[in-house]
C-alpha cells in the first residue's frame, strides 16, 4: 500500500516533520485494495499487504470495509488476510480489522530500534506522532491476531528480543503481556499460515 518511514515513503495524512513538503507514497487505492481482497476471498486464499503510514492504513481499512460489503465479514475472516507492519493504526481501525479476522504481521524490534519520543520515528514524524506507532495492546485488544517477525534484514532474527520489545514497548500502555508476546511469536505464525494446532 505504501513505503516506509525511514525512507519517508510511508503514506501520511500530514507531512513528515523533517520534510514538510512530503506525505510519502501511495501505491494502492482503496478500490484496488477492495478488489484484491474480494478476489482472494472468493478464490479461498489469503491476501497480503504492506502498510505503515496513517493514510495508507486508512486506505487499507476502507478497502477491507468495501470488500466486506461485497463478500461478507465471515468470508473475510475465514481467509485470515494478512497485513505486514500496520504501524500507524488507531482503535477504530483496529476494531474493524479485528472483526474481519485480519492478522497483523508486526515487528516489535521496530519499536525497540526506532520508537519512543526520541527515536527515528519521532525525528521523522515529531514526538507525538512518532511515539504512537506499533500499538500492540490496541491491536490485540480489538481482536487483531499479532504474528511477530523480524522483517530481516531490516532488524535481526531475535525471537526473544522481539518478545522483550513487545512487553517493554517504548510507549507506555502499548505493550502486551509476556504470555501474549510468546504466543504471537509461536502459535500465531502457524495460525497466520492456516495451520492450527501447533
Amino acid at each position: 500500500v505504501d513505503g516506509a518511514i525511514g525512507s519517508r515513503t510511508a503514506s501520511l495524512r500530514r507531512p513528515y516533520a523533517d520534510d514538510p513538503g512530503n506525505v510519502g507514497a501511495a501505491y494502492l487505492s482503496q478500490q484496488r485494495i477492495a478488489e484484491h481482497v474480494v478476489n482472494c476471498t472468493r478464490a479461498g486464499i489469503q491476501a497480503g499487504f504492506h502498510v505503515i503510514g496513517d493514510a495508507g492504513v486508512a486506505a487499507l481499512v476502507a478497502g477491507f470495509a468495501a470488500a466486506a460489503a461485497v463478500v461478507g465479514t465471515p468470508a473475510l475472516a475465514a481467509r485470515r488476510h494478512r497485513v505486514a507492519h500496520l504501524e500507524m493504526v488507531d482503535a477504530g481501525q483496529a476494531a474493524l480489522l479485528g472483526g474481519g479476522g485480519v492478522i497483523a504481521a508486526v515487528q516489535p524490534a521496530f519499536d525497540a530500534a526506532w520508537g519512543g519520543r526520541d527515536g527515528m520515528y519521532a525525528l521523522r514524524l515529531g514526538p507525538d506522532r512518532g511515539s504512537a506507532l506499533n500499538p500492540f495492546s490496541v491491536l490485540a485488544g480489538h481482536g487483531v491476531t499479532l504474528a511477530f517477525g523480524s522483517d530481516t534484514p531490516v532488524t535481526p532474527v531475535d525471537p526473544w528480543g522481539a518478545i522483550r520489545a513487545a512487553v517493554h514497548h517504548r510507549t507506555p500502555g502499548f505493550g502486551i503481556s509476556p504470555r501474549a508476546a510468546f504466543t504471537a511469536h509461536t502459535q500465531a505464525g502457524w495460525h497466520a499460515a492456516g495451520e492450527d494446532g501447533h
